[in-house]
């Protein structure tokens, strides 16, 4: 069985409720027929549908998510990037070891938590890596020239190091 058969098929295993049901879920404009559905995603995919669904409420969440047209920036469409915004929320909020939750005997002061802030992976591989004089400044993607360009890594203005003083015990 190929992944795309396996996640629909766990969707149904689990009782997934389908597309339209998370779209609801999400805020987002209603899909009540084929010629909706036909605004997120290409005209092809969502006659493609309307051959093997009956009804448009009928469709599994995981294919017609992957099938939505993605947000500008994003690889995700309007559906998943609410459902993944949505579980990113409850991790965080439900972790007490998030290094921004409040109230906990190890949380970090306000002070620390600005200067953590400030980290970014370009700094960290700069500040740790040898001979490593320049890099993009998000190092997880590709070098493009006018939105992710290679920067030196003793540029501190574009890779602030971190301000590690917060931490410094004081008499």
């Amino acid at each position: 069985m190929d992944l795309v058969s396996l996640n629909i098929q766990r969707g149904r295993e689990f009782g997934i409720p389908g597309y339209t049901t998370y779209r609801k879920y999400c805020g987002l404009s209603p899909i009540r027929s084929f010629q909706d559905l036909a605004r997120h995603m290409t005209n092809g995919t969502a006659y493609r549908y309307s051959q093997l669904y009956s009804h448009v409420d009928d469709i599994d969440l995981w294919s017609a998510g992957v099938s939505e047209r993605p947000l500008s920036g994003s690889l995700l469409g309007p559906t998943f990037s609410c459902l993944v915004a949505a579980q990113m929320r409850r991790l965080r909020r439900g972790d007490r070891y998030w290094y921004e939750a409040p109230g906990q005997p190890s949380s970090f002061s306000l002070r620390q938590l600005d200067s953590l802030r400030q980290a970014s992976l370009a700094r960290v591989l700069c500040d740790n890596t040898d001979q490593l004089v320049t890099l993009q400044r998000y190092p997880m993607v590709l070098v493009d020239h006018a939105i992710n360009p290679r920067v030196s890594c003793s540029n501190s203005l574009l890779l602030p190091v971190v301000d590690l003083s917060p931490w410094q015990d004081l008499p």
